[in-house]
């Protein structure tokens, strides 16, 4: 028997058809981004779940403080039924006395507590910090879904690989990660207000 034909001047060996690259640098590209999708798996994965997280809590939080702040912002006025019992208690001295002359005090001048005003401060700045932190973390999911849209976009080796560097080094410029830290650590300053100024508040109210 003899040898099998060559193949002709433009034929292509279909067996060895799937270990063939069209560009020489799919190659590298290839085992490049086979490894760099295990971390970007790990990576969105991670932020996903912490921006949830984030805004789950921020949510409930924020509520909580907001309620705790409108009952506490009227400790900064006058209590308008101090004013009335005022009025009510010369009427009816009038009505007593007759026609007798009768000096009608003039108001006190209110001024708030420093407790009430420590109480408000506190918890105000808290409840602008967690809204704060809710707002980076609806940006971070944003930059997230941004990022996974690039690197899963279909495209050759040679093409996706140096994009995906350029989005790496980007994500390590801006300090992605260092950001969400940043936003956990803003929330427990924000958690930590406000047992301040709940301490507060019990401390005064005894």
């Amino acid at each position: 028997m003899g040898s099998p034909p060559a193949p002709r001047a433009g034929e292509t060996d279909h067996a060895n058809l799937g270990n063939t690259f069209i560009d020489p640098q799919d190659k590298f590209w290839s085992l490049y981004l086979s490894d760099a999708e295990k971390y970007d798996k790990l990576r969105i994965e991670s932020w996903k779940g912490d921006t949830e997280g984030i805004l789950i809590f921020t949510g409930l939080f924020a509520a909580t403080v907001a309620t705790f702040t409108v009952a506490s912002y009227s400790m900064l006025f006058p209590d308008p039924t101090q004013h009335t019992a005022a009025l009510l208690t010369t009427l009816i001295a009038l009505s007593v006395n007759g026609s007798q002359a009768i000096v009608i005090p003039a108001p006190p001048v209110f001024q708030a507590s420093t407790a009430a005003v420590c109480i408000n401060a506190l918890w105000i700045i808290s409840l602008f910090l967690a809204l704060a932190c809710a707002l980076a973390a609806t940006l971070v999911q944003q930059w997230t879904r941004r990022y996974a849209h690039h690197v899963q976009r279909r495209a050759p080796p040679h093409i996706r690989g140096p994009v995906h560097v350029v989005l790496v080094m980007g994500l390590r410029r801006f300090g992605m990660k260092q950001a969400v830290a940043a936003i956990i650590c803003t929330l427990h300053i924000s958690v930590g207000l406000f047992l301040a100024g709940l301490g507060v508040y019990m401390s005064s109210a005894n």
